[in-house]
């Protein structure tokens, strides 16, 4: 699922921003996985940010497993 960024208004690019910098550099840690895994299909900004901290530098080098889950 990727964010259709033009659908989006400031309110949720502002929280997708957010959520991607409390994310940057916590991609490893088991609590960032578990945190993840308990979104849902209605939690757009959790998983837009999830998804494009994953596409951009801390998900390229993250290792296995993490990069998996």
């Amino acid at each position: 699922m990727k964010p259709d960024w033009q659908t989006l208004g400031d309110k949720d690019r502002d929280a997708v921003h957010a959520s991607m910098a409390f994310l940057h550099g916590r991609l490893a840690e088991r609590s960032t996985i578990e945190w993840a895994l308990r979104t849902t299909r209605n939690d757009f900004v959790k998983r837009s940010a999830i998804l494009q901290a994953l596409e951009f530098s801390d998900g390229r080098t993250l290792k296995e497993p993490w990069r998996t889950a």
